[in-house]
């Protein structure tokens, strides 16, 4: 796979109301400076910069955020944004192997990831259905922490009847 599949794939979930940030540059270095992979925007275009070691699930994760990050979703979810682009990558390419990780990492990209798979059964086309009626919703109601409330979730903490 390459970046351009992924960019393709990823606008898909474009519409009137969501708008690609586009991607005009990655660089990737070896040794890479900067431990990790981020994905950066100036609000109108996108740059990627990692090692050149990038797995692809991490190619795909990185790509979805120019999705999420001009979404409704981005603007009432913002802390959900982790695991919209987890579940777009486990989606193209499957789960990252990995050995234990940290418990905020957990909370932050695993588990909200594997909450949104959970309601959408892990199967892609309904990933994009929800993904179009969560923003729809999101415009709607205009309120934080209405997703959070809607799957019983908080990225970054756990689930609800937990925090209570």
């Amino acid at each position: 796979m390459t970046w351009e599949h992924y960019i393709r794939e990823a606008q898909h979930f474009t519409g009137p109301d969501i708008k690609f940030v586009p991607i005009v540059e990655i660089t990737l270095r070896d040794p890479n400076p900067v431990p990790g992979t981020c994905w950066d925007t100036d609000g109108k275009t996108a740059r990627i910069r990692g090692g050149t070691d990038i797995t692809l699930h991490t190619m795909a994760h990185e790509v979805f955020h120019s999705v999420f990050h001009n979404s409704p979703l981005h603007r009432y979810a913002e802390h959900w944004g982790e695991g919209f682009c987890e579940m777009f990558a486990t989606l193209m390419v499957g789960h990252e192997a990995t050995g234990s990780i940290p418990i905020d990492y957990a909370l932050k990209y695993r588990l909200p990831e594997r909450v949104i798979s959970r309601v959408c059964n892990g199967d892609y086309d309904e990933f994009v259905s929800r993904w179009f009626r969560w923003n729809q919703i999101a415009l709607e109601c205009r309120k934080e922490g209405f997703l959070d409330r809607l799957l019983g979730f908080v990225p970054g903490r756990g689930y609800l009847h937990a925090l209570s």
